[in-house]
């Protein structure tokens, strides 16, 4: 939020990059491992993307945290 990013990239073992005012920003030293990914993606992934995101192994949704922003 104080970065003022409007999407966050993530990508098992890559960098992960915000979007800020429509240009992606790699964040540095910041990589997940993709075991860390899945449980994240377990947590915050809807039912029904959960499908696309095993076939097609992308999946785009928003997800909105009450606490934040």
């Amino acid at each position: 939020v104080s970065s003022r990013a409007s999407d966050i990239h993530i990508k098992s073992d890559s960098p992960i990059f915000y979007r800020i005012d429509g240009q992606l920003v790699p964040l540095p030293d910041a990589v997940v491992e993709s075991s860390r990914i899945q449980q994240i993606l377990a947590a915050i992934v809807p039912d029904h993307i959960q499908e696309k995101l095993r076939t097609d192994r992308e999946a785009d949704f928003s997800y909105d945290s009450p606490d934040v922003g």
